[in-house]
């Protein structure tokens, strides 16, 4: 099989899971990295996290010597240490995703922030941030 790598200590494949999402008959790879840093984003945050889904029409079959390193859709959380991507889920085509330690927006650290993706035409909506 493959291998794809992403980021030093990012911990890409700590949730791992399969959906529908991007609006074909193929079921998706949804991968996180909760622990990946936010990169030129966020040059000095830690642990932001991103979470990656790769089109299951696109993905290879048979005999895999290589994995395209290219998701199809990716997100990388907005708060520095809140490791987004910890814990995701899919309903009726949108991506869920906890920031367990995210600073809600009055300062609270470790609050904790759920975000949730909507897909329109293979095109990804962030509506808003719910805070829990």
């Amino acid at each position: 099989g493959g291998t794809l790598m992403n980021g030093y200590h990012g911990r890409l494949g700590a949730k791992m899971l399969f959906a529908q999402v991007t609006g074909d008959a193929s079921l998706d790879l949804i991968l996180s990295a909760p622990q990946e840093s936010g990169g030129w984003r966020h040059p000095l945050g830690r642990a932001i996290g991103g979470i990656y889904v790769f089109d299951g029409s696109q993905m290879p079959v048979g005999n895999i010597s290589d994995v395209s390193s290219h998701s199809t859709w990716s997100q990388v959380g907005l708060s520095p240490g809140g490791r987004f991507g910890a814990a995701v889920t899919t309903a009726a085509g949108m991506v869920v995703a906890a920031s367990p330690l995210a600073r809600s927006n009055s300062g609270l650290e470790n609050a904790g922030a759920v975000d949730v993706f909507k897909i329109s035409s293979k095109s990804f909506i962030h509506p808003a941030e719910v805070l829990i």
